[in-house]
């Protein structure tokens, strides 16, 4: 999708008086206390929150990649708190709940790799109150997360993996015309299991189908939620097991952000001999994944505001 015609969905947003029927709507459907003069009162701050984040993205399309991560991290940072006001009209209700909610560890200068990097996630903060609002997720607090576990989760970066790494961390899966999904059977050298363990391990979100096919497994999909989805709406399966790790691909793109943000803010020798040097595969996903989040996590804003609501 053209990143214009990503914005282009947000333009009703431009009016106030659009916005503010849009969240009373939402308000009176979720049994909200007072959602005519909620909706009034949020209606300019929502506006506010998109298009603040909207004119962040703009800079990030004309930026070099070294300033990119933070104009993309606030970009993305105004456009969650969009969506959280849809689901708690007295947001921000305490500080709290504006921290980052994550953190990053302190690095060491030598042998430093950013795919091996960890995040650490905190008790409160933007991260897991979008988690709980947004997304009904169980808390992570104290949970470290590895950028590589993250990345994984965005499947248009799974060719630039198989280049490099020389294995895929999902397969595509295809709908036949009877409504089946099918998957290669390589996923299952991939992931080290028979068939038979993986249709037990993969219960809660498939159920089998018998076919007489030696290269293909085929299933009805029962629960989406393990699924991996690109910009095209194609669907993939986690061909790893750290990536069946149940985080929402939008939070995904917040802490990825977050932690590139801070590399370069503050560690800018690192962050500038990786630019120029280029001797690190750390850089090809790093470049990779800021061009797809770009354009991929308004879109995926967008999809929640409308969808979702």
């Amino acid at each position: 999708m053209h990143a214009e015609s990503v914005w282009n969905r947000f333009l009703p947003f431009s009016s106030i008086d659009f916005t503010q029927s849009f969240l009373r709507e939402i308000y009176e459907k979720k049994g909200h206390e007072e959602p005519l003069s909620k909706s009034y009162k949020n209606g300019d701050s929502f506006c506010y929150y998109i298009e603040h984040g909207k004119k962040f993205y703009q800079q990030t399309k004309h930026a070099p990649y070294e300033l990119k991560p933070i104009l993309s991290f606030y970009g993305a940072t105004q456009l969650l708190k969009a969506c959280l006001l849809t689901v708690d009209p007295d947001y921000p209700q305490n500080a709290a709940v504006l921290a980052h909610g994550v953190s990053s560890r302190k690095r060491k200068k030598s042998r430093y790799e950013f795919m091996q990097d960890t995040v650490h996630i905190q008790k409160s903060g933007l991260f897991s109150f979008a988690g709980e609002k947004l997304f009904s997720m169980e808390s992570l607090e104290g949970a470290k997360l590895k950028m590589v576990e993250l990345l994984n989760k965005v499947p248009e970066l799974n060719a630039l993996y198989e280049k490099i790494y020389q294995r895929p961390f999902c397969y595509l899966t295809k709908q036949q015309e009877n409504g089946i999904y099918a998957v290669s059977k390589e996923i299952l050298d991939t992931l080290q299991m028979t068939e038979d363990r993986f249709y037990h391990f993969l219960g809660d979100f498939i159920q089998p189908v018998k076919e007489d096919d030696f290269n293909k497994l085929y299933f009805h999909i029962t629960d989406q939620s393990l699924f991996l989805s690109d910009m095209e709406n194609n669907k993939y399966l986690p061909a790893q097991k750290h990536g069946f790790l149940q985080i929402p691909e939008l939070l995904v793109h917040y802490l990825v952000l977050y932690n590139l943000s801070m590399i370069a803010r503050y560690e800018t020798e690192w962050w500038s001999i990786l630019h120029f040097e280029r001797t690190s595969t750390d850089l090809p996903f790093i470049l990779a994944f800021l061009d797809i989040t770009e354009r991929k996590f308004p879109m995926m804003i967008a999809d929640w505001l409308f969808d979702t609501n």
